[in-house]
């Protein structure tokens, strides 16, 4: 039996020279409270993001916590917990092909066929949660008998058993990933995404290029090492829901419950790659991020789509456009086809984002929740704007969201859009025009983000003193007049905050004849 405590053994220069990796052989190994025990010795190692895999075939005798039924308990509010299967285990949670019914391609999106086998806790408040489904689950404990995995991400659940806060989220402490591989990763290995069959690392923390990214003193917000690292240290994607909707599965330690959250933590360290960090700080912060970009891309994958409603979900895809930067020739192919514009569908970064239309202007506001509806206006035809499920509630929804909320939920993009212009190539990666011109309207509208909502410091620091300039002057495209306003589209955004032209600047003819304007 042997306990560990292993790391990388990193070494860097700053021009990037590394070498990290363990190989060792155990009949066990622990990781945040987690404990798997094998029958037998086998081979072990760390990825160079800090999880664990073993080469297979394996026999897991237990993992403790032991999977188990809590006969009774309470949610921590009025709610009693009777017969609640607790400490489940999942094999490659994501993965269509995983069980033998499968799961249904949009299990990313739609909670009402999503499953798990972590927790069958239900929800209360009336929000919804994950079903759980008992063959999913294949911890030792709950079955009864050993677990046999010749190759695949065994990912553990802890469940919260006590003091559950309102509506029952999160219901879990921990979720720990084991990836049972063919055979042992290379040095500096980073760990495979979850929801993917094969197992083979797609990544190593030596390919990183960090010469696209700049070496700015911090600003008097800006985090330390230690801060950027714990923001993304444990952060994964399973194949549930990011949102409001997944109380059932989220585990505290891993990351915030609410999407926004995880969103303004993931964006600020993505941010931090800028700042004059050591080359073996850029790499470990990489190597973390790098893990967590090949599960969203697995997912993608497996058919996930992430949802497009609200705030819970804006945090996907700069990680891995910023990451596949930094990989330059190494970028995995998968990663850059669903960077591409032929896969913007799958993301709520872009799924979020339309071009208002007169539809748009003419719609009803929909008032039934009590939020405010400011009409989109005329002279914001065909600009880019930011909605709610803005292909699914024509009636009332989607586009016809909250001239407010758009910028609210834009509050949160803007540390992540800075870093990928930042970043040497990245911004090229991420291909959807329509959502550069809706941050750089965001970014003039900040001044709208409510308390709560607005750029957080750091973010609003790095903005002013690095947003990369505009070199060009913007172009008009077409202008006219519609009922008693002169109206004007130019080729880019405009920048909101600037005094607007007085009346007498403009000469406007009618069939010849001046105007007043």
């Amino acid at each position: 039996m042997l306990g560990f405590g292993f790391g990388f053994g990193q070494r860097h220069s700053r021009r990037g020279d590394f070498q990290a990796g363990h190989l060792s052989v155990a009949d066990e190994i622990s990781q945040h409270g987690v404990n798997f025990a094998f029958s037998q010795d086998r081979p072990v190692g760390q990825y160079a993001n800090g999880d664990y895999w073993v080469v297979g075939p394996v026999t897991i005798g237990s993992i403790t916590p032991a999977g188990s039924t809590q006969t009774i308990g309470s949610d921590g509010n009025s709610a009693a917990i009777i017969d609640r299967v607790i400490n489940g285990t999942v094999i490659n949670p994501g993965n269509r092909n995983h069980k033998t019914d499968g799961l249904t391609q949009d299990n990313t999106g739609v909670v009402s066929t999503a499953t798990q086998g972590w927790d069958s806790i239900t929800s209360g408040g009336g929000i919804p949660f994950v079903a759980y489904d008992a063959d999913m689950n294949v911890d030792p404990g709950k079955t009864g008998s050993s677990l046999d995995v010749t190759s695949g991400s065994v990912v553990k659940f802890v469940s919260q058993l006590s003091g559950l806060p309102a509506q029952n989220r999160p219901a879990g402490l921990d979720m720990v990933v084991l990836t049972v591989v063919d055979a042992a990763p290379a040095a500096g290995a980073i760990r495979p995404g979850i929801s993917r069959a094969d197992k083979t690392s797609l990544v190593n923390v030596s390919q990183f290029d960090l010469s696209v990214f700049n070496d700015f003193a911090p600003t008097p917000n800006a985090p330390s090492f230690a801060e950027a690292l714990d923001w993304i240290d444990r952060v994964i994607e399973t194949s549930l829901p990011d949102s409001i909707n997944n109380p059932t599965a989220k585990a505290i330690n891993n990351h915030p419950e609410y999407g926004r959250e995880i969103g303004n933590n993931l964006h600020r360290a993505l941010l931090a790659l800028h700042l004059d960090f050591t080359a073996e700080q850029k790499r470990t912060l990489l190597s973390h991020l790098a893990a967590l970009a090949d599960d969203l891309v697995a997912r993608c994958e497996e058919g996930g789509i992430t949802p497009d409603d609200g705030g819970g979900n804006q945090w996907k895809k700069a990680s891995v456009a910023v990451c596949a930067a930094a990989l330059g020739a190494n970028a995995p192919a998968s990663w850059l086809t669903y960077l591409s514009a032929a896969n913007n569908d799958r993301w709520s970064e872009d799924r979020q984002i339309f071009n208002v239309s007169p539809f748009d202007v003419v719609l009803p506001r929909y008032t039934a929740d009590g939020r405010p509806r400011s009409p989109y206006q005329l002279h914001m035809l065909r600009s880019g704007e930011w909605g709610s499920r803005p292909t699914v509630n024509v009636n009332y929804g989607g586009s016809n969201w909250d001239a407010f909320y758009r910028d609210i939920v834009a509050g949160q993009l803007l540390g992540g859009t800075l870093a990928v212009e930042l970043t040497t190539g990245a911004r090229a990666l991420w291909d959807n025009d329509a959502f550069w011109r809706y941050m750089d309207t965001a970014w003039h509208r900040r001044d709208e983000f409510s308390a709560g909502n607005d750029t957080l410091p750091f973010v609003e620091e790095m903005l002013v003193a690095h947003r990369p300039a505009k070199t060009a002057v913007p172009a008009i495209l077409e202008a006219g007049l519609r009922d008693d306003a002169i109206w004007i589209r130019f080729d880019q955004a405009l920048d909101d905050q600037v005094t607007a032209p007085a009346t007498g600047d403009f000469v406007v003819n009618v069939n010849g004849s001046p105007v007043t304007v």
